[in-house]
């Protein structure tokens, strides 16, 4: 299957999901990547989705609570800023899988960490990918291995994406997510 995206139409309107933490951290960061207000109502409860909010927040997207949820005015990609320490994500493995391609699409140098439980998690699945269509990120490997799976902290020192292909190993909405 091949896609070809050329420009498009600004998207307005109203779209109705059911709360869903996935899906939530989705809708912070296509609201932060576009440019207005978008108001996430009913969103996907958990500490996990803070986490997002809160590293966008450090990227300079001014999200705020509301009685039904939070409002989110988009900043853009380009309107990203450099967040002055490392991006916390919490435990929340989909918040830095999916913030690392942001950082590498946003061209912004950038370090995610998280707490002990996510910083033995795996990242490979999405530093590969990313290295590969012109990421620079750098994850930290067990003991000071020179293989095997890299963990957080992902140091991201931009570098943009490029065209290419990538055919994933493992099967992961995150992954495709955030590329």
């Amino acid at each position: 299957m091949r896609l070809i995206v050329d420009g498009g139409h600004s998207l307005k309107g109203t779209l109705n999901l059911p709360a869903d933490k996935s899906i939530t951290h989705r809708a912070l960061i296509l609201a932060a990547l576009g440019n207005g207000d978008v108001e996430i109502v009913a969103p996907g409860a958990g500490a996990d989705n803070h986490s997002t909010a809160n590293a966008l927040r450090a990227l300079g997207v001014d999200i705020s609570d509301t009685s039904a949820g939070w409002m989110v005015r988009g900043v853009g990609i380009d309107g990203l800023q450099s967040p002055y320490a490392p991006l916390d994500c919490g435990n929340s493995g989909t918040t830095m899988r999916l913030l690392a391609g942001v950082l590498v699409g946003a061209g912004i140098r950038a370090t995610l960490v998280g707490d002990e439980s996510l910083s033995a998690r795996p990242m490979s699945r999405i530093t590969e990918p990313l290295r590969a269509l012109g990421g620079v990120i750098v994850g930290q490997r067990a003991d000071g291995a020179e293989d095997g799976p890299e963990r957080a902290p992902l140091s991201i020192f931009g570098g943009g994406f490029r065209g290419g292909t990538w055919t994933s190993k493992v099967a992961s909405a995150q992954v495709k997510s955030a590329l």
